[in-house]
C-alpha cells in the first residue's frame, strides 16, 4: 500500500490516470486501474461456464472448457482470499507505518 501511495503521487503518472479516466469519461485512479484485470477474471469465470453449459457433454470442446471453469473458479478463489487479506492488512495498519495499538498508544502519550 505504501508504494501505491508513492507511485500515486507521480506527477507524470497522475497526468496518465487523467487522460485514460477523460477518455472513458469517469475518473480513474491507480488502484480502480490494477484492479480491473482482477475484475476480469470473475467474468471470464462466468462466461466459461455459461458455455459450458450449453456445450453438448460429447462435443470435443467439453472436457478442455470443463477443466477452464475448475481452473477459474480456482483462481477466482485464490484473488478473492488475497483481496481480503489485503483489505484486512489494511484495517489492522500493517499497509501503514504503525498498527493502530500503536497508534492508540502514540495518541495517549501526546495527550498526556
Amino acid at each position: 500500500m505504501r508504494t501505491l501511495e508513492t507511485v500515486g503521487k507521480n506527477a507524470d503518472l497522475k497526468a496518465l490516470l487523467e487522460l485514460i479516466g477523460h477518455e472513458e469519461g469517469r475518473t480513474t485512479d491507480l488502484n480502480s486501474l490494477l484492479e480491473r484485470p482482477v475484475r476480469r477474471m470473475s467474468e471470464y469465470f462466468l462466461i466459461a461456464q455459461e458455455m459450458l453449459l450449453y456445450t453438448n457433454a460429447k462435443h470435443a470442446d467439453n472436457a478442455p472448457l470443463s477443466k477452464l471453469v475448475d481452473e477459474l473458479r480456482l483462481l477466482n478463489a485464490d484473488l478473492d482470499m488475497k483481496r481480503s487479506e489485503s483489505k484486512l492488512q489494511v484495517m489492522l495498519g500493517k499497509g501503514g507505518s504503525s498498527s493502530p495499538n500503536q497508534r492508540t498508544s502514540q495518541k495517549s502519550r501526546s495527550v498526556k
